[in-house]
């Protein structure tokens, strides 16, 4: 999402802006029940009639959210910022996790989308989040079978199994009807993140937070995973 936002804002702005890293705050959370109805389509051996595809079962959830995110970038393109708000908000992907996101409601809060250019002026809005969210904040952990990932989150409560990224099942090789020139089998890797409240957050400080709570996108010849920067 973080990728599709910064093309976004490039093509709208004309600037070659990076958008590097970025935290996850969790205000609310709410489960969905039930199964969602997959949209009828015409794939598949009879193309001229419309038929609905088989229901998967799987979790749906509403979230509230605050996404914090470094912008980087030439002097003169971070300038450029400064006086367009209006596309920053505008750019914004409307579709993460399979889901729709939505911006607030009007009058719900007073501005959703604000430039820093301080770590202490944005720490002192950031510490002033609700206590009840939490932050989705990388690990260092690393384990090398499930009995060792169960025993990790038996230990630490605050953590919990995600998945972090991709590993490669072989060396990419050329294929036929593949959509790039070279082409590989990957599997979901599996990670762990620290779930931490905003009351310790604020208890531990400005500079820890810059240092624990920002997640990047590492791309190796073997991997593509998140973790902390």
């Amino acid at each position: 999402m973080m990728h599709n936002y910064q093309r976004r804002l490039n093509e709208r702005l004309g600037t070659q802006l990076r958008l590097t890293s970025f935290s996850w705050f969790i205000r609310q959370y709410s489960s969905v029940a039930g199964k969602k109805l997959p949209e009828y389509g015409m794939q598949g051996q009879k193309e001229n009639q419309f038929r609905r595809a088989g229901i998967v079962d799987n979790k749906h959830c509403d979230l509230v959210f605050d996404l914090v995110v470094h912008i980087d970038g030439y002097e003169e393109d971070l300038d450029t910022l400064d006086n367009s708000v209006g596309s920053i908000k505008a750019s914004f992907p409307a579709n993460f996790a399979g889901g729709v996101m939505h911006p607030p409601e009007i009058g719900a809060v007073d501005e959703w989308c604000e430039l820093y250019r301080s770590e202490a002026s944005l720490y002192s809005k950031l510490r002033r989040l609700p206590a009840s969210g939490k932050w989705v904040m990388p690990t260092r952990y690393q384990m090398d079978s499930l009995d060792g990932l169960l025993r990790l989150l038996k230990q630490h409560a605050s953590l919990c199994p995600v998945m972090s990224g991709y590993l490669l099942l072989g060396a990419p090789e050329s294929r036929k009807y593949s959509f790039e020139p070279l082409h590989c089998y990957a599997e979901p890797a599996i990670g762990v993140v620290e779930c931490a409240t905003a009351i310790d957050i604020r208890l531990q400080g400005m500079s820890n937070f810059f240092r624990r709570a920002f997640w990047m996108l590492d791309i190796k010849e073997t991997s593509m995973l998140m973790k902390r920067v």
